[in-house]
Parts: structure tokens; sequence; C-alpha cells
């Protein structure tokens, strides 16, 4: 039984953290309807973070290794320009990476009742309908450290309960005007020191109880399949213009809610 529902809990997971719909609220949401803890494992949900990691790491390593390795080259001829893009690029992943998880850190997690969150998915869908620039121009190597400032303050949006890092990220790119393809690297790429530290309760857990090895292999190996699938389906919709479908279907939740717990 435990293994069934971890695998639930994992699917769960990987659909809505690569998705900017807010992985939590569905688990709250889920646990009101049904008036259930069944998935209320907070170590399973940290370690699952590290699969979103691995994920991420593995979708963009050619881009991070590049942008890496032109900071050695930046340093060896500081003549070449598209080094210095890339070292610069990196500086300024750095600094949203920074900036964001501070902030993420500092904000309280609290337990949100259903109708804050219903009331939080209109907004959540009125910004999803906002986060695709249709014009957006900006490439990496037209970031400013200005840029990576702003975008680094977009996890004050997660002070609403259904706006995830993702979905805040999205946001403030299209705002700076980043091109679709910068804003997918830059939007999952800071989101990396977040999940490594949402991951730490998970990690302690498993090191501490290694007889639970096996059941979080199986359900980090699920997440990381799965997640792949969920990512080329939002790349999909991101780059063919139509994340109106997430914000349609967070609208729907929202009503479902108001419905529901009236």
């Amino acid at each position: 039984m435990n293994l069934i529902k971890y695998i639930f809990l994992s699917i769960i997971n990987s659909i809505t953290n690569l998705l900017p719909i807010s992985y939590n609220s569905h688990i709250i949401i889920f646990q009101n309807t049904f008036n259930t803890k069944l998935f209320d494992n907070n170590y399973l949900n940290s370690f699952l973070n590290i699969s979103l990691f691995i994920t991420i790491i593995l979708i963009f390593h050619k881009s991070i290794f590049k942008y890496i390795l032109s900071i050695f080259k930046s340093i060896i001829d500081k003549n070449k320009t598209s080094y210095k893009n890339k070292s610069k690029y990196l500086k300024c992943l750095f600094i949203s990476s920074i900036i964001s998880t501070i902030i993420y850190i500092l904000i309280p997690k609290k337990t949100y009742n259903i109708k804050i969150i219903a009331l939080s998915y209109i907004l959540t869908s009125l910004i999803l309908l906002s986060s695709t620039n249709k014009k957006g121009t900006k490439k990496y190597k037209d970031i400013t450290y200005i840029d990576s400032i702003i975008i680094g303050l977009s996890n004050i949006f997660t002070i609403v309960p259904t706006i995830s890092p993702l979905c805040a990220n999205l946001f403030l790119c299209s705002k700076r005007n980043f091109d679709k393809n910068t804003t997918i690297k830059y939007s999952f790429i800071c989101l990396l020191p977040i999940l490594l530290i949402n991951s730490a309760q998970g990690i302690i857990f498993i090191i501490s109880n290694q007889e639970y090895i096996l059941l979080y292999s199986i359900c980090i190996s699920i997440s990381i399949f799965i997640s792949f699938y969920i990512f080329d389906f939002f790349s999909y919709i991101y780059y063919e213009q139509k994340l109106y479908k997430l914000s349609i279907y967070c609208f729907i939740i929202a009503i479902f809610l108001l419905y529901w717990f009236r």
C-alpha cells in the first residue's frame, strides 16, 4: 500500500513542480477534498525535489557546462566577446538564484485555508495569461545585472500560496522582454538552489533511515522519468503560446473549490 501511495505522490510531484501550478496547493486540495492525510509525508515530499534537480541538470547540462567553462575562458582570453557574454550570463543566473533563494527561505510557509487557495488560483490564472512574451527579443547575451536582480525578487510573489517559484520566474522573465528560449532556461536553472534546499530534510531522513532507500529510490526514478515528459509538454505549450491552457486549468480549480467548499 505504501509503495502505491508513494508512487502516486511521485507522479503528482513531478507533474505539478515542473508546471507553474503549485505542488503544495494540489496536495492541500486533495487532502481537503477527500478529508485525508494520505499524502502527508514531508520527508518524501522533500526528497522528491532531488528528482527535479536531477531532471533540470540533465535537460540543460550542455548549456550549464558551456556557461561554467566560459568563466575560465574569459579569464584566459579577455578579448573574446562570446566568452565574456556567457560568463556574464552565468553571473546573472547566480545573482537571480541567490536573491530568489534567500527570499524563498524568508517567506513564511503557512497552511492556507481552501478558500484562500481558490482565490489565489484565480490570481495565478491571470498571471499565467501574461507570462508568455510573444515578442520577447532579449537573448542571454543581452541580460543585464538589473534584469537578474529583478527576476531574483520574483519569489516575493510566492507569498500567494498558488504561485510557485517557476510561475514567478516565467512572469518576470516575460516582463523583462526575454525571448522564449532564454525564459525557459533562465526560469528553470534559477530553481536549482531552491530544489536543493527543499530536498535537505529528505536527504537527512534517508541517511538516518537507510531501510527507506529502496522505496525512495523507486519514487525518485519514477519522478525523473515522468519529469522529462512533463518538461516536453510544458515546452510545447509555452513555445506554441498555449500557456492559456494552464490558466484555464487554474481557473477551473478555483471555481471547483469555491463551489465544493461553499
